[in-house]
């Protein structure tokens, strides 16, 4: 609900920053920008976090 709540606030075309340590988000964060239309521009992991990127639509 706060990924939504950020994508929504956030200006035409931004990149989203969300780091995690939470297992299921490696399946939720795709989904999310598959089912909204966002786009998912990285997805990293290092040091026990995931990162992932989004871009808002422009």
């Amino acid at each position: 609900m706060l990924l939504h709540k950020a994508v929504e606030d956030a200006a035409a075309g931004a990149e989203i920053s969300v780091l995690t340590t939470d297992p299921a988000a490696l399946r939720d964060v795709p989904k999310f920008c598959r089912f909204l239309g966002f786009v998912l521009a990285s997805q990293t992991e290092k040091d026990g976090y995931t990162e992932f990127v989004i871009r808002t639509h422009e």
